[in-house]
C-alpha cells in the first residue's frame, strides 16, 4: 500500500524483506524525539557545512526543503548565507517538528514557510517554483519507490541552473565507520524505529545518470559516521551553443561526472546531440564523433564528396 499521489512506503518491500516506516510511524517517532534530534549535529554538522559550501545558497533566490526537522538547518541559511530578499520554504510530518521549527524561525515569518505535510511527495508548487532543493538526512529513510518519486518532483520544482542538494548517511568510509554501519543496519532491520527509520545508502544511485550532473560530490565521517553529499544540476537538453560548460566523457559516454563548469546551462551530452542534428538537417555533412578514452567531445565534419 502507499499512500496516494505518492508518500512514505507502508509495505514491507517484496525483494529484500525489509521494511520501511509508515508516515504514521514516522511521524510518533519523530514527534517523541522532538529537540532530542538537534543531538544528531554531533555527525550532521560536518556533512552540512560541506554542503552550504558547495551549493552557493548566497545566490539562491527560493529554497525548497523537504523534512525541515527543528529548523536547524534553515536558519543556518537564513541567518548567515540566504540573500535578504530570498525566500525559504520547508515540509515536514511531524507535528512536533513543526512547532519547534515555527518558534526556531519566528523572526524570519516574513521570509520563511513552514507546512505540516501528509506524507505526500508531490507538492502544491509550480514548476521552476525553486533554485534550491534540498534533502538533509530524508532519502535515507525513503523506501527506494519514494526517492524516485522525489527525485522526480526536484526536478520539476527547480527553476533552469537551479541545484538538488543532499546530505545521507552511507557505508562507512572507515575502518570504524564500517563498524558503525553494520550495527546501524542491524537495528534498522531488526526496529527501523531504533534509528528514525533511517539506513545508508548511496546517494549517486539514486540519480539518473542521464537526467543530472553531478556538481560536488563527497563523503565526510564524523564520530564514526559517514555522511554522504550531492550537489547536483539537471540536464535539460535544450543545447545552448554559447554555453561554456564543460563535462568530460566517460568509457560509456554518460555524462555524469563533477563537471568542472563556468556556466550551469547544457551539457556536453546535450550539445553533441543538437549538433548532430544540425549536421544532418544540413545534407551532406558528416556526423559528429565523440572522441573516446575520457577526452572532451570534439566535432568533426567534412563536406559532401570529400574524403579524408
Amino acid at each position: 500500500m502507499r499512500p496516494s499521489g505518492g508518500g512514505i512506503d507502508v509495505s514491507r518491500q517484496p525483494a529484500s524483506g525489509r521494511r520501511y516506516l509508515t508516515v504514521a510511524q514516522v511521524r510518533a517517532v519523530y514527534d517523541r524525539i522532538g529537540r532530542i534530534q538537534d543531538l544528531q549535529g554531533l555527525y550532521e554538522r560536518r556533512a552540512t557545512n560541506e554542503l552550504i559550501a558547495h551549493a552557493d545558497f548566497e545566490s539562491a533566490q527560493a529554497v525548497f526543503e523537504l523534512g525541515y526537522g527543528t529548523g536547524a538547518f534553515a536558519r543556518r541559511l537564513l541567518e548567515r548565507h540566504l540573500p535578504p530578499a530570498s525566500r525559504y520554504v520547508g515540509v515536514d510530518v511531524s507535528p512536533r517538528m513543526h512547532e519547534l521549527a515555527r518558534r526556531r524561525l519566528d523572526r524570519f515569518a516574513d521570509r520563511a514557510e513552514l507546512r505540516l505535510g501528509d506524507g505526500s511527495l508531490h507538492f502544491p508548487f509550480k514548476d521552476d517554483a525553486f533554485d534550491r532543493v534540498v534533502a538533509n538526512y530524508v532519502l535515507d529513510l525513503l523506501a527506494p519507490t519514494d526517492i524516485g518519486i522525489f527525485i522526480e518532483e526536484a526536478r520539476r520544482l527547480l527553476a533552469p541552473g537551479g541545484l538538488l542538494c543532499l546530505a545521507s548517511l552511507t557505508f562507512g568510509a572507515t575502518r570504524p565507520a564500517r563498524l558503525v554501519t553494520r550495527v546501524w543496519e542491524w537495528l534498522w532491520a531488526y526496529r527501523p524505529e531504533l534509528v528514525g527509520g533511517c539506513r545508508p545508502l548511496r546517494l549517486t544511485d539514486q540519480l539518473d545518470r542521464g537526467a543530472w550532473s553531478l556538481r560536488h560530490h563527497a563523503v565526510v565521517t564524523s564520530f564514526g559516521v559517514s555522511s554522504e553529499i550531492v550537489v547536483a544540476a539537471q540536464h535539460r537538453h535544450d543545447a545552448n551553443p554559447t554555453t561554456t560548460a564543460v563535462a568530460e566523457s566517460d568509457p560509456d559516454g554518460e555524462c555524469f561526472q563533477l563537471v568542472r563548469a563556468r556556466s550551469t546551462s547544457g551539457c556536453s551530452c546535450a550539445r553533441r546531440r543538437s549538433r548532430r542534428r544540425r549536421a544532418r538537417a544540413g545534407g551532406g555533412q558528416g556526423a559528429a564523433r565523440a572522441s573516446s578514452g575520457g577526452k572532451r567531445s570534439r566535432i568533426q565534419s567534412a563536406s559532401s564528396g570529400r574524403r579524408r
